[in-house]
């Protein structure tokens, strides 16, 4: 009588431990999605202003490996700009 009782359980164990999991996937996945509105509500409401160049050059990386030397380059760029009366640098 009770054999079947347990051989029934044993094979929704894999099924009963599954639940949890996926309850939990669903939440985090349900705050990922609102929490994108609000990123895309903060970036709407942001103040557009102009911004000046500073001062604009390449640099130049270079890397070894096992394949030799190779040179990246990268962007410096600094800038100024104003907000709300307040200046600020980048």
């Amino acid at each position: 009588m009770f054999g079947d009782l347990f051989n029934n359980i044993g094979m929704l164990t894999p099924f009963i431990v599954a639940v949890p999991f996926l309850i939990i996937a669903l939440f985090f996945i349900d705050k990922a999605l609102r929490g994108g509105g609000q990123a895309k509500r903060a970036v709407r409401d942001w103040q557009t202003t102009n911004a000046r160049v500073l001062a604009a050059q390449i640099e130049a990386r270079q890397t070894r490996s096992q394949n030799g030397v190779s040179t990246s380059y990268y962007p410096v760029i600094v800038y100024e700009y104003e907000v709300g009366g307040r200046w600020f640098q980048g």
